[in-house]
């Protein structure tokens, strides 16, 4: 049981990454086809409404979060969540604050939810937000009060992509940094960081982020893939392939790091190191998706 829940962790983490991706397409045919079993875990509904609300297609959102929040026996916070950014993108307001006065209600007291209805607040309050702005440090305490949901607001942002949102987490994230004292947390912080400029559209500050992560755990996968999505430059750290391969070594059964580490070999012009990487790989997993994909795409 528990090598499968790792191994539906680790599809999930793929399936995420490959949505901020040009794999957005084959992303949500896998999504939608694992959304369909009845043990699908919250998160494919989630990752599914966020592409539909990036192509713009709001009302299969909305219908595809308010059908999963209908069937919940208890409901889930981060459905509703997303439903409330959803009401909003298509503004309907009404429906929005609605949805927004019965969370608040149904979980009175839950940090996750408290620190979703502060941000909602705060962001409605400003427009503009600069590292001086006192919403800035209020929402820097929240993190450092509760440095367990930076990952659920990141998570959100994937769905909502809301540039006034993350323009404020980053900045309230970048001002909590210093102060965060754990190494795990620390860790949990760089790799927000580095997908929150990635939504901005700040590839220096990702890799800056990333390689920041790396020292701290240089095994990191999600950090790994941050880096591979660059080119190399020796000002903010080591290659990317040293650190592809440690994270392979560390993690062998992660099919996403592999992928990249082939697809940096061929990139640099390895050719033959590169199909030989994916020969063994296929030897070894005969059936493996992403393998099998990978094989089309360095024929073609």
């Amino acid at each position: 049981m528990r090598l499968r829940a790792e191994a539906g962790a680790s599809r999930l983490a793929q399936l995420s990454r490959a949505c901020l991706t040009d794999q957005q397409t084959a992303a949500e045919l896998e999504l939608t086809d694992w959304q369909r079993q009845p043990d699908a875990p919250a998160e494919i509904t989630l990752l599914l409404a966020g592409l539909l609300c990036r192509r713009g297609e709001l009302d299969h959102a909305i219908d595809l979060l308010s059908e999963a929040w209908s069937a919940c026996e208890e409901s889930d916070p981060r459905v509703i969540e997303c439903l409330i950014a959803a009401l909003h993108l298509e503004g309907n307001e009404a429906a929005a604050n609605d949805l927004t006065v019965m969370l608040r209600r149904q979980f009175t007291g839950d940090p996750h939810v408290d620190a979703f209805l502060h941000l909602m607040r705060m962001s409605a309050r400003s427009s503009d937000v600069n590292l001086d702005d006192p919403i800035v440090d209020s929402v820097a305490a929240d993190l450092l009060r509760q440095p367990e949901v930076i990952a659920s607001l990141v998570a959100a942002q994937k769905i909502s992509h809301s540039l006034r949102e993350i323009a404020l987490l980053r900045s309230a994230l970048g001002r909590a940094f210093g102060d965060i004292e754990l190494a795990r947390e620390q860790l949990t912080a760089c790799i927000a960081m580095a997908d929150l400029a990635l939504m901005a559209g700040d590839n220096d500050d990702a890799r800056r982020w990333a390689h920041r992560g790396l020292r701290i755990d240089p095994y990191s996968a999600p950090l790994a893939l941050t880096l591979a999505r660059f080119a190399d430059d020796a000002d903010f750290g080591p290659s990317t392939m040293t650190v592809l391969n440690e994270a392979v070594r560390a993690h062998p059964k992660y099919p996403d790091l592999r992928a990249a580490l082939i697809r940096r070999d061929f990139a640099q012009g390895r050719v033959e190191a590169a199909r030989d990487r994916l020969t063994a790989w296929l030897r070894r997993e005969p059936n493996q998706p992403l393998a099998l994909g990978l094989e089309k795409e360095l024929a073609a």
